[in-house]
């Protein structure tokens, strides 16, 4: 299975807020955090019928769990 091909990402994050006049709120200092992402599959890779397999399953799927919740009703 592909992997995404950037595993990683920068995430700002506000760590500090200052009001100003009235209700508005100002981020005064942003911080910025790298996060990783590991073992995450991508289907940018793959043939559209495939892709378009893997939809159809999950559908299937999907059905199958409502036909169950039904059943037990």
């Amino acid at each position: 299975m592909p992997l995404v091909s950037e595993p990683w990402f920068e995430l700002p994050l506000v760590t500090e807020w200052t009001k100003e006049k009235g209700t508005n709120f100002r981020a005064t200092r942003i911080e910025r955090f790298k996060v990783t992402v590991r073992d995450m599959p991508s289907v940018l890779g793959y043939h559209p019928e495939v892709v378009g397999a893997m939809n159809e399953y999950d559908q299937w799927q999907h059905e199958q769990e409502q036909e169950q919740v039904e059943g037990a009703r």
